[in-house]
């Protein structure tokens, strides 16, 4: 699960030291994704209990979330 935070204006700091916060544009949303995981990367090491990867999670857009194993170490770039 994931929250994406809520989009505001920009508060307001008043010289006598009062704080008015910016009105709400868009609400906070909360997510929660359920996926089949992607077949398992290939073990490079004969001992797969050492052999490490990564699953990366990509948003792809506010409703959207692929996810990939890294063989890299590296989730940046796909």
């Amino acid at each position: 699960m994931w929250t994406f935070s809520a989009v505001r204006e920009q508060s307001i700091d008043h010289p006598d030291g009062s704080y008015t916060p910016g009105k709400v544009l868009i609400p906070k949303e909360d997510h929660v994704l359920m996926v089949n995981l992607p077949p398992r990367m290939p073990i490079a090491s004969s001992d797969m209990f050492k052999d490490e990867g990564n699953l990366c999670v990509i948003f792809k857009d506010l409703n959207t979330v692929e996810l990939q194993y890294s063989v890299s170490f590296d989730c940046g770039v796909f």
